[in-house]
């Protein structure tokens, strides 16, 4: 069975929609905690999307990074009050130096980066000794559709 491809550009303008408009949600609370505890000062979300999480985690840090594949989640990311230094690409072919990043997150993205594996292998080149990479979501294509 051939998966449908989703086109981000197009529905970039209702994607907030999924978020709440509290940013107490669990999932944002457990990024911000594994921030604080890795004193994160430089983070990189891959599959940054809207940049709804590195808005939140501007609470911690100044330096936040943002590589989304889709255009149209990248300007949607340029909107948020957070400074979000953002590129466009693949999650496989992360532009940085070795040792740029305290924490590198993911969030309902993974599943979208083709081979898991390598963007692991290539996340761990830009981590910082000490450095933490956090992964969160689901694949909606599974069957289970488990978080």
């Amino acid at each position: 069975m051939q998966r449908r491809r989703l086109n981000y550009d197009q529905i970039a303008s209702e994607y907030n929609r999924r978020y709440p408009n509290s940013q107490s949600w669990e999932r944002g609370q457990a990024l911000l905690e594994l921030a604080r505890k890795v004193k994160a000062k430089t983070i990189l979300e891959a599959g940054s999307g809207p940049g709804f999480w590195l808005n939140l985690l501007h609470q911690v840090t100044l330096h936040l990074f943002g590589r989304d594949f889709s255009a149209g989640m990248s300007a949607l990311a340029r909107n948020q009050s957070a400074p979000i230094k953002l590129t466009r690409g693949t999650a496989i072919e992360l532009p940085y130096q070795d040792e740029t990043f305290d924490l590198l997150c993911c969030v309902d993205a993974i599943h979208h980066f083709g081979d898991s594996r390598a963007f692991i292998a290539e996340a761990f080149h830009i981590f910082k000794p000490g450095g933490a990479l956090a992964i969160d979501g689901h694949d909606p294509h599974s069957a289970e559709g488990n978080w």
